[in-house]
């Protein structure tokens, strides 16, 4: 039977971005102790345990992707989403700092930043050639 392993340095990559969505959905899940949330989260006419689900699905597309030659889904599904809650962290900093000062919105910044940052490095992962891509032709 044959070993199941990731397809090439890419596949390798998507089990660790797999690792940071499974994070992000238990963070969301409803608790007794909750962790920081900022206030207009709580706010949304979505529950913050629906963003925790789809965290969920993108864990598990990474995961089933990571063995498979098309990464594209996944990769795209993970930069949409780190995408989208950079740009809402930007938002919820840039509120508190301008309503409560700029030392209330530093833990948003940094949270910002690392969805951000996130977002630039699974572009970058999407770009690149696995060797076993310049081994199979395409057909």
């Amino acid at each position: 039977m044959p070993r199941l392993k990731p397809y090439g340095p890419r596949g390798v990559i998507m089990l660790c971005l797999a690792v940071v969505s499974l994070g992000r959905a238990m963070a969301y899940l409803p608790s007794e102790h909750p962790t920081f949330t900022p206030v207009v989260l709580l706010q949304w006419p979505i529950p913050i345990p629906f963003w925790g689900a789809v965290w969920a699905v993108v864990c598990v597309l990474l995961l089933v992707q990571a063995f498979r030659r098309d990464h594209a889904l996944a990769l795209a599904v993970m930069a949409a989403m780190s995408t989208l809650w950079a740009g809402i962290y930007i938002w919820v900093a840039a509120t508190k700092a301008f309503e409560q000062g700029w030392d209330a919105s530093r833990a948003s910044w940094i949270t910002a930043a690392t969805y951000l940052a996130t977002a630039v490095t699974v572009v970058c992962v999407s770009r690149m050639i696995n060797r076993l891509d310049r081994e199979v032709p395409n057909g």
